[in-house]
């Protein structure tokens, strides 16, 4: 499907026009590869119609720019905003765990200086390190994000609590290069894709492009990429066992529904690296042995040591092996 195709599709299903102040129209266009971070900007216009246009021929541009092939495309307008000083958005913040922001925040009313609920949490523009458990201001993210986003101008005063702020929310559409879906509008799930027909086939699509994710993320040695900081662009360091464990249970779940070669090999490699370096024989008291699942820190969870036993269990009843029947 060609950009103009896939941009008409998007155009036909925006369902938002009934609900913009039609005198003043913000819209934020997202494109992206699917892989790696979007690029964003806004535009601004008294007319929705040539808002539209001028956001089409920008998307263009970057499209033929970096050759994406059915790109994703996120196209969102203002919903709702509410004006509040930074002292009240500081405060407002002091109940909302760290990366869990869920408004956009703008430094003008007319929406020129907006940073969407995505590009805050995507730039650690609120997080302030591991002991900082809420939401909080990061004025040296902040000062070079914004200084990208916006060379020309100088960011506000972050220390003047009386700065006037615009909190907001969106509204609208997502394609990924094969669907366009509404954005859900409110609630926890506001910003995700509206699924109006959970039937047999999107659950099975699901489960398959899950699990193959799943072994796209064990390594040869049979261990996961445990997870990744996309505003720090690194991976996570830390390694939890309890999760090697249930994750492998799930692919193996998985297998019995969609038996693929790749997922296989990954599971075999988990339970490799699950049974020879995770699960450990400690001597108990009474002198006899017995074999846990034990975290970097030595700890033994009962949870960790309940799924390992789950997860060799079925791969012992799905694979016809019992190699493993000693260790539960």
């Amino acid at each position: 499907m060609s950009l103009a195709d896939q941009l008409t599709r998007m155009r036909t299903q925006f369902p938002i026009l009934g609900k913009l102040n039609q005198a003043k129209i913000t819209l934020f266009f997202s494109i992206s590869d699917g892989q790696d971070r979007a690029r964003t900007f806004i535009i601004h216009n008294t007319d929705f119609n040539t808002a539209w246009l001028q956001g089409i021929s920008e998307l263009e541009n970057i499209q033929k720019s970096q050759n994406l092939i059915s790109p994703w495309i996120r196209i969102e307008a203002i919903h709702a905003v509410t004006q509040l000083s930074l002292a009240h958005y500081e405060q407002q913040l002091t109940k909302v765990k760290r990366n869990y922001s869920r408004k956009g925040i703008s430094f003008d009313s007319e929406f020129k200086l907006a940073i969407t609920e995505q590009e805050l949490n995507a730039n650690a523009l609120l997080y302030n390190g591991n002991t900082v458990p809420h939401a909080k201001i990061n004025k040296t993210n902040f000062k070079s994000f914004f200084n990208w986003r916006f060379p020309n101008t100088i960011l506000p005063n972050l220390d003047d609590k009386n700065l006037q702020l615009y909190a907001f929310t969106t509204i609208g559409i997502f394609d990924d290069g094969s669907n366009t879906y509404q954005l859900e509008e409110h609630g926890r799930n506001t910003g995700y894709r509206k699924i109006s027909n959970f039937n047999k086939p999107l659950i099975y699509d699901l489960i398959s492009t899950s699990s193959a994710y799943l072994a796209g993320e064990v390594n040869e040695a049979g261990q996961f990429t445990y997870g990744h900081f996309p505003c720090f662009g690194r991976n996570i360091k830390f390694y939890n066992n309890l999760r090697h464990a249930s994750s492998t249970y799930a692919m193996i779940e998985a297998y019995e529904l969609n038996p693929k070669p790749e997922l296989k090999g990954a599971i075999e490699r988990s339970i490799d690296y699950l049974t020879t370096k995770l699960i450990q024989t400690k001597r108990l008291s009474t002198g006899a042995s017995s074999a846990f699942l034990v975290e970097d820190n030595d700890e033994i969870k009962l949870g960790g040591n309940a799924v390992c036993i789950l997860a060799l269990t079925q791969y012992s009843i799905v694979f016809n092996d019992n190699n493993h029947v000693s260790l539960m």
